[in-house]
Formats: C-alpha cells, sequence, structure tokens
C-alpha cells in the first residue's frame, strides 16, 4: 500500500500589511507590537543622539500617539491603494457604465493583479504614489498631532517626524499577492 504524499506550496511568505487588514485581522494582531516597538526604537534612538532631555518622560507621551497615527496613515494608504476598484464600484452602484467600465478596463486590475506581470508602469507608479502618501501622511501626522505635546521643540520635533515617516512608510505596498 503506498502512502499519498500532500504537497504544500507556500504561495508568499511576506504578506502586505494591507493583506492583513483586509483579508485576516487576526493574522495581523500580532504585528502590533512589532510595529509598536519599532516607533518606540526610532523614537528613542532619535532623541537620544539628539541629546533630547528627558527621554524616557518623552517617550511615555509620544510613542502611543505616534503608533496610532501611523497606522491611520497606512489605513489612508491602503485606501489609495484601492481607491481605482473603489470608484469603479461606486461608478457602476451609481449607473455610471462607461467610466465604471473604463476604470475596470484600464485601472481596477492595476490593483488586482501581480504588480510584475500586468500594466507596470501603472501598477508600480500607483503603488509607489500609496507609499509616499503614506510616509507623507506619517510625517504630517506626527509633526503636527502626536508629537506635538511631548516634544515642543519644533527642530527635534521635525527631525522625529521624517525619520518615523522614511522608515516605517510602508514598503510592503510593494509585495505583490502570489
Amino acid at each position: 500500500m503506498l502512502s499519498e504524499k500532500k504537497t504544500i506550496r507556500l504561495r508568499s511568505i511576506y504578506f502586505p500589511f494591507y493583506a492583513f487588514i483586509c483579508f485576516n485581522w487576526k493574522a495581523f494582531l500580532p504585528m502590533l507590537p512589532i510595529n509598536l516597538a519599532v516607533t518606540a526604537l526610532l523614537l528613542f534612538l532619535t532623541l537620544h543622539f539628539s541629546k533630547a532631555s528627558d527621554v524616557k518622560g518623552t517617550l511615555k507621551k509620544t510613542v502611543l500617539p505616534s503608533f496610532l497615527y501611523g497606522l491611520l496613515a497606512d489605513l489612508c494608504g491602503v485606501v489609495f491603494r484601492f481607491l481605482p476598484l473603489l470608484l469603479e464600484k461606486l461608478t457602476r452602484a451609481l449607473g455610471w457604465i462607461g467610466i465604471s467600465d473604463y476604470l475596470g478596463k484600464y485601472w481596477s486590475d492595476v490593483v488586482l493583479f501581480n504588480i510584475y506581470m500586468n500594466h507596470q508602469e501603472r501598477s508600480l507608479t500607483w503603488i509607489a504614489l500609496s507609499i509616499v502618501l503614506s510616509g507623507f501622511l506619517v510625517f504630517v501626522f506626527n509633526y503636527h498631532f502626536a508629537l506635538k505635546k511631548g516634544i515642543p521643540d519644533g527642530k527635534l520635533r521635525k527631525r522625529c517626524s521624517i525619520i518615523l515617516a522614511v522608515v516605517t512608510a510602508p514598503y510592503s505596498f510593494s509585495n505583490p499577492f502570489m
């Protein structure tokens, strides 16, 4: 009697950030403490090397708001990333068939298919714009809201915001679904 072997294929080991939110929020939850730790580490290193006074007190005031605003910025990037698909569905629901057909034919596939296979220029441009938008929003949210009370010095707040924006931008948007 021969035993049957089942073959298991891993399609994509590194799954994009927005996929966890959209498809399996339970798988997304373990990433939150890691994201919080990275935010805390970046703020600590920036404050430490900038020779800020009361680093510990500043961290207590700024880590959680910075983390939450970072998630909000990533969520805005996710919405932008799927904007062509959302607009196609909205225009179809409103009965604007010509517009929805155009969006479906030329833009919705930009977010639905592997970016390295179809319409590479549009896909890569759209993804780069969504990463830049999220990074920019990380900067704006941190500079104007999350770090304002904890870091009154504008130069130091700007430095922390820029470092957080560059390092924590959602680069995983460029990883295609497999």
